[in-house]
């Protein structure tokens, strides 16, 4: 991502020869906290929109490089922040921490249906997921694989 003036760009850097212009976003709205899938099809960022709304969207990068940002799927967080979103290593979830119950939560995105749900139920305490090298059998995300912020 690229910022100038009030806007955002996204970009895509070819090395050691240029930086490409993929899309430039509406003025005020800010994708931040990007991912790109373990098979590299998919990204995903949370989003403010200039009127405060935040979103958590995923898009698929072929159609991104194509000029077309219609989002994959996306999930409203009302004026909660959606932060620190990863994917899983299918691909399947992102996993990432907001404020959207009142707490801060880790919550469970599917990609394919839009679902969420929290996976924690804390009081306190502020997580980054990300991957474990070597997670328990069956887990891809678990307690050593949370760093606190």
């Amino acid at each position: 991502m690229r910022h100038a003036f009030g806007y955002a760009v996204l970009v895509r850097i070819h090395i050691r020869t240029r930086v490409e212009t993929l899309h430039l976003f509406p003025y005020g709205v800010v994708p931040y906290d990007l991912d790109v899938s373990p098979d590299g099809k998919l990204l995903s960022a949370s989003v403010a929109e200039v009127n405060g709304d935040q979103f958590l969207r995923v898009w698929e990068l072929q159609r991104v490089v194509a000029g077309d940002i219609t989002p994959k799927s996306q999930h409203s967080f009302g004026q909660s922040v959606p932060e620190s979103f990863v994917f899983s290593r299918d691909g399947r979830f992102l996993y990432g921490s907001s404020y959207y119950t009142g707490v801060s939560n880790i919550f469970r995105y599917e990609v394919d249906t839009g679902e969420v749900e929290a996976v924690s139920n804390t009081d306190s305490d502020f997580f980054r997921p990300f991957r474990s090298r070597r997670p328990p059998a069956g887990a891809d995300l678990h307690v050593a694989g949370f760093v606190p912020a």
